[in-house]
């Protein structure tokens, strides 16, 4: 595009990319000025709805004259290619303003100024923004603002007319943005937005509202976790007052603020003018003269007095000074005992421990040694002691899930009994002299003794990992090591193409382990001719003529087999982890924190180092990214851990393992070094899990299960239902969050609803029961989504409980047992059956074709969850299997498949190492009570996670037979 001249603008560079355009400066040859030209991206200027909405931001912009609106010159198109010509600003948006800080207290009173009377002249046009927020506000190199991009901007008039009943014109524009749609960013959006309701002028001042919060505070008045969480803080809960995160603000101003982010637009300013002349009387106020008072002129004519001026000189100014700090004090523990506290304990309750300790500190200064204080901290912390040898290193902190927060240092080594909240933590450790150590400190191993290395006494990419006696929950005896030297990250291109030049794959000696494929020995020319690029040249499957793609030289190689991994180990002077030293370097104690910030669920591996997934000796990328060989192998397939870029967060702490020939695009390595001795031959051995093998096992006999069933039973009390919010957003579903009265205790289930938009009710619905990682992740939107969205989109209705344990309704890790995980399992099932209760009485909903959609630890419990339940019509269990351990009796799954009586897919990987096809697989399916006609075992080429495609196939044409077929919606 740069440097083509269109119709009479000759386009000089690139701007920026956004989601509604791509921005050019470009000379007006016409009339001799720089201007800057708005492009729509070519899948939008397809779309007759963008291109709209694109038509409509010219026509809204240009009909607005104003200092503090950016001027639209021109629109016009060339070649189909639609354009807006804009004035060219130089400054930057106050979203990158932002990043520097928050605004200073009179730049953000004359910043809210010009906004707001760019709003007014606007709202006067009868034109409402709909989508104010710090990267649509431009401040210019002089310091004036500009609003930006009326791509959403619509008129009152038009409003109107598509509630009252819009014409033919105006339905064009209803569809773009009509009442019941929610476009716009969700964090700015006012109350009314949100809930897709008719928006007017006073939508904008709440969107300026949380635009002048931010710039007050750096803080959001509305967070959290995803999308939905914020909608519900906008909808439901109250902004923190700012002047507590900013206590310098005036309070003339957080009344402002405050007033603009009233829920009830009615208890808004009513319009912009409001607004402008608060802060239009504070910013004067600033530079006003002081009034003076009689009393004061009689002052003035003492203070002439050259011995009480004298003396008033001095004394004022200390009485004065006097007083200030005394009212300060005083409005401190006021705020410490009526805000502080309080919040203390709310956050406390939530489990916020870390957010509770900060704020713990911060009222400390001014209630010191209070005992109330002093509880609250010995509930919400824990004493940590940090130990080196040799002592004297500095140590910092800082919270393992903000690692863009600074470090902050708690004094020299060792550190006993060091009071931090019960968290975990990133733990940072500096000697002169010696390496830095990084690492992370949790709940169980924050007492670990660190030793620093001199530097340059180990190798610079490599880590010290601590020895001792660890106890796997896949090895039936502890193993003791000695300390070992890992990787800090997975080998990557850049070193493995060093492998590749130094002729690698052609000299033997690197080569050590015999060659097997399928039980059958090869030579060595039968195993080079599988270790080839995609153009038939040595070296991993993803690499092309000897080459890995361009800029990627700090990825991890990928599409390695084990043999290739190995030799690569044998050319460093190092080794291939075993599943003992590769375990010992995670620490399954940060599985939650660890995943939040891991490469899973994405599109392809991630540049190493660059996700900050930390483990507890300095390691990174251990979970996700690619999947990682170790040395260790049970029958005659090799162990590859840490789940990959492309798999759901729970792999991270499952077992997997392929044949040492698999090239798969997922898999890559990492080395380590033994420092003292080899491994004894019992840990390098093979290694066998401890695991049940069901064809050896029975179910109880019928009259025994009874008595086990007879535990989930209960009363169907009133459910209570309630939709506690619609969300229209997606192209394919309507998302109704609906809550009812659970089964047991006081509870309330939550659940979402999936309602195809494409297809006509009553909806075939599929209940979901999704994969382990919902005990750790806090949203079933972020959770293997590619997985279950199928359905929804495939025009079946989808529920989704959240049951208990999981998701919003996660329970604290604690001490465990099997009576836990009875009570547990029994709470879901009743969840579960709870929930078909609900979907009873629904109208909408197709009682007579209700089908249950179990992945991973939903596929093993799906027999729990579905014996003897008549409602469901049609099952499907995908990567299913059954407990490997052993199980009370009445949630031991094998105990229910003799009484899953309605139709069956089973769909595993027939290499999936966490449920063996011979042992798991195989003996679950035979017992299965569906009809043998009725029941499908497919045994996809897959390890633990099968492709999605043929999942999709297979589980589509499962519900098309046994709950019909779903016809689209002809509107």
């Amino acid at each position: 595009m740069v440097g083509r001249t269109i119709s009479h603008y000759r386009i000089v560079s690139t701007l920026g990319r956004g989601g509604m355009g791509v921005v050019y400066e470009a000379e007006d040859t016409r009339l001799g000025r720089t201007v800057a030209m708005k492009f729509l991206p070519e899948n939008f200027a397809q779309n007759p709805q963008a291109l709209e909405r694109f038509r409509r931001e010219a026509r809204s912009a240009s009909a607005l004259n104003h200092p503090h609106i950016c001027t639209i010159h021109d629109i016009d198109e060339s070649d189909g290619e639609p354009f807006l010509v804009m004035e060219l600003l130089e400054g930057e948006t106050l979203h990158k303003r932002l990043a520097a800080g928050p605004l200073a207290i009179r730049d953000l009173v004359t910043f809210g100024i010009q906004v707001a009377d760019g709003l007014q002249a606007a709202h006067s046009k009868k034109i409402v923004h709909r989508d104010l927020k710090p990267a649509n506000l431009f401040i210019t190199d002089r310091g004036i603002a500009k609003i930006l991009d009326f791509g959403l901007a619509r008129t009152t008039t038009e409003m109107a007319e598509t509630v009252g009943g819009p014409t033919q014109q105006t339905a064009t524009i209803a569809e773009l943005t009509a009442p019941g749609t929610t476009l716009g960013t969700i964090a700015y959006m006012s109350p009314e937005q949100a809930r897709g309701e008719v928006v007017d002028a006073r939508t904008d001042l709440f969107s300026l509202g949380v635009v002048l919060y931010q710039a007050a505070t750096g803080k959001m008045p509305f967070a959290g976790g995803n999308q939905l969480a914020v909608m519900h803080a906008i909808l439901h809960e109250e902004p923190r007052p700012p002047r507590e995160i900013r206590p310098d603000l005036p309070p003339e101003v957080e009344h402002i603020i405050l007033r603009a982010l009233q829920k009830d637009r009615e208890k808004r300013y009513p319009s912009a003018d409001g607004l402008l002349e608060d802060l239009r009387s504070y910013q004067a106020s600033l530079s006003a003269p002081v009034t003076a008072e009689p009393a004061m002129r009689i002052l003035r004519r003492q203070l002439k007095r050259p011995l009480i001026a004298a003396s008033l000189a001095v004394i004022l100014p200390l009485t004065i000074a006097g007083i200030t700090l005394l009212v300060r004090q005083n409005a401190r523990v006021r705020w410490a005992r009526t805000v502080a506290i309080p919040e203390i304990v709310r956050l406390s309750d939530r489990g916020e421990f870390g957010a509770a300790y900060k704020l713990l500190r911060q009222t400390e200064k001014y209630l010191p040694n209070d005992p109330l204080l002093d509880k609250l901290l010995t509930a919400i912390s824990m004493p940590r002691s940090f130990r080196t040898t040799p002592p004297g290193a500095d140590v910092f902190i800082k919270d393992y899930n903000a690692p863009q927060e600074d470090w902050e240092r708690i004094g020299l080594s060792p550190v006993e009994n060091f009071r931090l909240p019960a968290i975990s933590f990133r733990v940072r450790m500096t000697k002169p002299g010696f390496r830095p150590v990084e690492g992370t400190a949790g709940i169980g191993n924050s007492n670990l003794p660190v030793v620093l290395d001199s530097e340059g006494s180990i190798p610079p990419e490599m880590v010290r990992v601590p020895g001792g006696e660890i106890r796997q929950e896949i090895s039936a005896e502890p193993v003791r090591l000695d300390a070992y030297l890992m990787d800090r990250y997975e080998v990557t291109n850049r070193q493995f193409k060093e492998f590749v030049d130094k002729g690698g794959y052609q000299d033997r000696k690197y080569w050590k382990e015999e060659f097997v494929r399928d039980g059958r020995k090869l030579s060595w020319e039968e195993a080079s001719a599988l270790l080839r690029d995609s153009t038939g040249r040595p070296g991993p499957s993803t690499w092309e003529l000897g080459e890995y793609p361009q800029g990627q030289d700090d990825f991890p190689v990928s599409g390695v087999s084990w043999y290739e991994a190995a030799a690569y180990a044998e050319f460093a002077g190092k080794q291939l982890p075993t599943v003992y030293h590769w375990r010992n370097a995670t620490d399954a104690g940060y599985y939650t924190g660890i995943l939040k910030i891991s490469n899973f669920a994405g599109t392809g591996p991630a540049r190493v180092g660059s996700h900050l997934g930390v483990g507890p000796f300095g390691t990174y990328d251990m979970a996700g990214n690619v999947k990682e060989w170790c040395w260790s192998q049970s029958g005659g397939q090799h162990y590859i851990l840490g789940g990959a870029w492309n798999e759901p967060a729970y792999t991270f702490n499952d077992p997997d393992a392929k044949p040492p020939f698999d090239r798969s695009p997922t898999n890559g390595f990492r080395c380590v070094k033994y420092l003292e001795k080899p491994p004894s031959d019992a840990i390098l051995g093979e290694f066998h899990r401890a695991e049940r093998d069901y064809r050896k096992e029975k179910p109880v006999p019928a009259e025994t299960f009874r008595i086990y069933q007879s535990l989930y039973s209960y009363d169907r009390t009133e459910l209570k239902p309630a939709v506690e919010s619609v969300d229209e957003s997606s192209a394919y579903w309507r998302e109704e969050k609906i809550t009812f009265n659970a089964a047991y205790g006081n509870e309330r289930v939550i659940a979402y609803l999936l309602l195809p938009k494409r297809a006509t009710p009553p909806y075939q619905t599929i209940v979901f029961f999704p994969a382990g990682d919902a005990t750790v992740v806090d949203s079933f939107k972020t959770a293997h989504m590619k997985f279950w969205d199928f359905i929804p989109r495939s025009n079946r209705a989808l529920l989704v409980p959240i049951y208990k344990g999981t998701y919003e309704r996660r329970t604290p890790r604690g001490p465990g047992g099997p009576s836990i995980y009875r009570d547990l399992v029994i709470a879901q099932a009743k969840d579960f059956r709870r929930s078909l209760d609900y979907l009873e009485t629904r109208p909408d909903i197709d009682k007579g074709r209700l089908g249950y959609y179990g992945f991973s630890l939903g596929g093993k419990l799906g027999p729990i969850m579905t014996a003897g339940e008549p409602r469901i019509k049609a099952i499907v269990l995908i990567s299913g299997g059954l407990s490997l351990g052993k199980r009370l009796p009445e949630v031991d799954e094998i105990n229910f498949l003799p009484h899953v009586t309605a139709p069956v897919l089973m769909a595993n990987g027939r290499y999936d190492f966490q449920f063996a096809l011979e042992t798991v697989q195989i003996p679950m399916f035979r017992l299965l009570g569906a009809a043998e006609k009725d029941k499908r075992h497919a045994m996809l080429d897959a390890g633990h996670i099968p492709d999605l495609q043929v999942t999709i196939k297979e589980t589509l044409a499962w519900y098309d037979r046994y709950l019909g077929p779903v016809a689209t919606s002809s509107h």
